[in-house]
Formats: structure tokens, C-alpha cells, sequence
């Protein structure tokens, strides 16, 4: 059966559980290698994109048929390329309506400038 597997884990589910001596996480990704599945574990700081630090653990679990272990690491590298992008410029502000620049209309012009599309000295 084709699965895919995509979990956030808080960084907490890496300790070691005392009644069986490992952890969660590792608990996790043993179960998803059982059901045959490649896994992909990696880490991601929510602080780009909230400013809030949060780091989580992303775990990757892909069945042979939807890929393996080139598709576990295919949603790795996705993941870090998001990353890698929203790290290099600010995100860009996008106008909430499509509106037309040259309208008469005060309140299309308004949301253009308020999105930072049209200088407010413009007429």
C-alpha cells in the first residue's frame, strides 16, 4: 500500500522514555521502518516564518512505492528549500483583490497602496 508520512514533533519527543529506554521519536521512526517506509529525520526553526523560535523535529516516512528513500529525502530537501528561500528576502506583501491601478475608484487605489504596489503621492 503506497503511504506517505509527513509528522511535526515537538523536540521533547527525542527524550528518553524510562520504561523502555529509548525515546518517542525513535520509537516512531522504527514503527514507520517496520511498515517499510524510508524515513527522513530532520530538524526546522518555525522562527522564520513566525519570529517566534520553535524548533521541531519533521519526520519523513515513504513506502517504496511512492518513492523510498529518494522520496524521503526528496520532502527533506523540499523542507530546506523553503527554508533557504523565506531566509534570503522578506516575504513579499501581496495586494488582497485584483484591482485595476488606473480605476477611479479611491478604494481600489487604497488596498495598491496599502500593499505597497502604488505610491500614495500618485494621482
Amino acid at each position: 500500500m503506497p503511504l506517505v508520512t509527513i509528522v511535526e514533533e515537538v523536540m521533547d519527543s527525542n527524550s528518553i522514555e524510562a520504561a523502555t529506554g529509548v525515546s518517542h521519536l525513535t520509537q516512531f521512526v522504527r514503527k514507520l521502518e517496520a511498515a517499510g517506509c524510508s524515513v527522513a529525520v530532520f530538524m526546522l526553526d518555525h522562527g522564520i516564518f513566525t519570529g517566534k523560535p520553535r524548533c521541531r523535529w519533521y519526520i519523513a516516512g515513504v513506502s517504496p512505492e511512492c518513492g523510498g528513500e529518494k522520496g524521503a529525502k526528496f520532502i527533506q530537501q523540499v523542507f530546506q528549500s523553503v527554508v533557504k528561500l523565506r531566509t534570503m528576502q522578506p516575504p513579499t506583501k501581496f495586494a488582497p483583490t485584483v484591482v485595476d491601478p488606473d480605476s477611479a475608484d479611491g478604494a481600489e487605489r487604497r488596498l495598491l497602496v496599502k500593499a505597497g504596489h502604488l505610491n500614495s503621492s500618485r494621482k
